[in-house]
């Protein structure tokens, strides 16, 4: 069963951090979590994910709002750091920096 969900940023300079420029980590986020990410009005959307899906994404963005909040860049090494502590298929990445070379 999908689910649809939002996250909310507090403000636009944190949403604008964590999409990256040129929104080049959303996409990487869409990749790593295998499903397409929404944003908007400082709120990313997520749709066609199930609830383990749904529970990894909004993980994600509450940690990666942390690392911002204490003042720290947004990027792969961040994301990837993260997205292995909590997720159950650190693989996952592997798998995206081998179809990336």
């Amino acid at each position: 069963m999908s689910i649809d969900s939002s996250f909310e940023f507090p403000d636009l300079d944190s949403f604008a951090a964590i999409c990256g420029p040129n929104d080049r980590n959303l996409l990487y986020l869409e990749r790593l979590l295998g499903f397409p990410l929404f944003p908007g009005d400082a709120r990313i959307t997520i749709r066609e994910a199930d609830q383990s899906g749904t529970d990894l994404f909004t993980s994600l963005m509450e940690e990666l709002l942390k690392h911002r909040q204490r003042g720290e860049d947004i990027g792969k090494g961040v994301i990837d750091s993260l997205y292995n502590s909590i997720s159950d298929n650190p693989e996952r990445i592997q798998e995206l920096h081998k179809q990336s070379i």
